[in-house]
């Protein structure tokens, strides 16, 4: 069968072949047609994932980005070159509803969404800020930090904010909340299961905050100590500030 040239023109002429032609028409800097091509590929996909389909958002979700969960920080980057995801939050839901009709408070109410927010956007990959998670509840950082720190001084669990996740930021970090568990007496597969860490990992923060203990019977010194121990002073002074919460909240 041969292929009616106007059938074929309509699938030459598609989103990646106009923007072919938008380089060579109006930007000749790129050149190259397989260039071009991967160019108009890349395009084209980013479209595919920033272009919402009204059909896959539920009533009560938003659309939303979040930074992807594997694009750690590091020295010298900026939101600029932080790696987005688009994402689908649950901003209300029928649990949410179930809840007011039980007499739950509003604070109460405002905790559980404030988590599952959290939640929300880990499952999908990605990380929410408090900041984003206060812009849409239209609350403030400081209560969705309190909120945060509450449920996890109740359930021992971890939130996957991005300051915990990342450990960046003044947030509560995922090493305080293992080490502190730990100090409590929980044992290392527990605290693994319950901070959603491996064993293996779970182990190097006990390892460090043991060492570090040890070195504190000797000297305070965070400079002292991270020679000792071939650690950095600011991650010193990070497991002294863990080491003298825990004991004087007497979790020892």
């Amino acid at each position: 069968m041969i292929v009616p040239n106007t059938i074929q023109h309509k699938f030459d002429h598609g989103f990646e072949s106009r923007i072919i032609d938008l380089l060579d028409n109006e930007y000749g800097v790129v050149s190259g047609d397989k260039i071009k091509r991967m160019f108009a590929k890349e395009i084209a996909r980013l479209a595919d994932e920033s272009i919402v389909d009204a059909d896959k958002i539920d009533m009560g979700q938003i659309s939303w980005y979040g930074v992807d969960t594997e694009d750690k920080p590091c020295y010298g980057k900026n939101a600029g070159k932080t790696l987005y995801k688009r994402i689908t939050l649950d901003l209300v839901t029928e649990e949410d509803l179930d809840m007011a009709a039980g007499g739950f408070s509003y604070r109460e109410r405002r905790k559980h969404k404030v988590i599952r927010l959290f939640e929300n956007a880990y499952e999908q990959g990605a990380l929410l800020t408090h900041s984003d998670v206060a812009f849409l509840l239209h609350i403030s950082t400081g209560t969705v930090g309190s909120d945060v720190r509450e449920y996890i001084s109740e359930t021992n669990k971890i939130v996957h904010t991005r300051g915990i996740v990342h450990d960046i930021g003044p947030s509560l970090t995922h090493k305080k909340v293992i080490v502190t568990l730990w100090y409590k007496g929980y044992l290392e597969p527990e605290i693994s299961r319950l901070t959603d860490h491996s064993e293996e990992a779970v182990h190097r923060y006990v390892k460090a905050a043991q060492r570090v203990e040890i070195a504190m019977e000797s000297t305070d010194d965070a400079k002292k100590i991270g020679q000792l121990l071939g650690m950095s002073e600011s991650l010193i002074n990070q497991y002294i500030e863990i080491i003298k919460e825990v004991k004087n909240n007497g979790n020892n």
